[in-house]
């Protein structure tokens, strides 16, 4: 199964992702770490060197059931906070009405 690792700290390519259920890495910076699901191991720490923190886990996160686990999480994770409406309806709340 596919996966994506995002080294930088912005990018709305991590959602587009997880909306297709791809699993996603990404580093936890920036907006980064307020859209990426963390499923136990948590992604690398520093955009500079990812690789170094990307590696096979207890969990077992790169078997192809965990990687399925994965993608359907983030998609969830998209639908229940960065749908258009659900944004429209964070944003009017912010406005005091």
């Amino acid at each position: 199964m596919p996966a994506l690792l995002f080294t930088s700290r912005f990018g709305i390519i991590n959602l587009e992702a997880m909306a297709c259920e791809t699993p996603v890495v990404a580093t936890r910076v920036g907006g980064i770490k307020e859209v990426v699901v963390d499923e136990g191991d948590g992604p690398p720490r520093s955009p500079s060197d990812p690789a170094s923190s990307v590696r096979p886990s207890p969990a077992s996160s790169r078997t192809p059931k965990a990687a399925t686990r994965m993608g359907k999480a983030g998609r969830r994770h998209v639908l229940q906070h960065f749908t258009w409406d659900r944004i429209a309806q964070q944003t009017w709340s912010c406005t005091g009405r």
